[in-house]
C-alpha cells in the first residue's frame, strides 16, 4: 500500500513539474514574440526619425525664395538641395488614409508618402498609425495652420516638430504595441531667431 501511494505521489509531483516547465516555456516564448514585435516598431520609428530629421534639417539648403512651400498638419513640402549637387529638389511628405493599405492586419495603418522633385510617391513609414507636423515661429510660438497658407507666415517658421506613432502590422494577443516619437528639427538654412 505504501508503495502504491509513493508511486501515485511521484506521478502527481512529476506531472506538476512537467506542467510548470511547459507553462514557463510558453511564457518565455510569448515574451520573446512580444519583444520581437516591439523591436520591429522601434526600428521603424528610428528609421522614420532619421529620414525626417535628415530631410527637414536640409530645408532651404542652396535654395532661393521661401523654401517652405506647404506647411500643414498632415503634409509638408519644401525646397532643399538633398543631393548636394547644386540643384534644388522639391521634397514633399503627405499622410495617406488607412484604406490605402490593405496588406496589413492593423486597421489603423496609414501610409506616409515621400516624393522628391515630382518623382514617384513612396510609402516610407511601415506601421505608421498617426503623424502630424507643427511649426514654430521666430518667437517660439506654435503657428496656426490657417496662417501658414500665407508665404509671409511660412517665412518665419524656424522649427518643425513631427509627432508620430508606429505599431507593428500584426498584433500580439490582439494588442498593437505602440512607439510614439516627438522630434523637433531646426533647419539651419531658414534664418536666424
Amino acid at each position: 500500500m505504501n508503495t502504491s501511494l509513493d508511486n501515485i505521489s511521484s506521478i502527481i509531483i512529476g506531472g506538476l513539474i512537467v506542467l510548470t516547465v511547459l507553462t514557463l516555456n510558453a511564457n518565455i516564448t510569448n515574451s520573446a514574440f512580444e519583444r520581437a514585435r516591439d523591436l520591429v516598431s522601434q526600428e521603424a520609428a528610428v528609421n522614420l526619425t532619421k529620414l525626417l530629421e535628415h530631410d527637414l534639417y536640409k530645408l532651404g539648403y542652396r535654395t532661393t525664395g521661401v523654401p517652405l512651400v506647404r506647411a500643414e498638419s498632415l503634409a509638408v513640402k519644401f525646397a532643399a538641395d538633398l543631393a548636394d549637387d547644386g540643384t534644388p529638389d522639391s521634397i514633399s511628405y503627405r499622410v495617406g488614409t488607412a484604406d490605402l493599405l490593405t496588406g496589413t492586419t492593423n486597421p489603423r495603418d496609414i501610409p506616409l508618402y515621400r516624393s522628391i522633385s515630382g518623382g514617384d510617391s513612396v510609402n516610407v513609414a511601415p506601421g505608421l498609425v498617426r503623424l502630424y507636423f507643427s511649426y514654430i515661429d521666430t518667437g517660439g510660438n506654435v503657428m496656426r495652420y490657417d496662417s501658414l497658407k500665407s508665404e509671409a507666415y511660412r517665412q518665419v517658421v524656424r522649427l518643425i516638430t513631427v509627432r508620430f506613432t508606429v505599431e507593428p502590422s500584426d498584433p500580439l494577443d490582439s494588442l498593437f504595441i505602440p512607439v510614439t516619437v516627438t522630434k523637433t528639427v531646426r533647419p539651419k538654412n531658414v534664418g536666424e531667431w
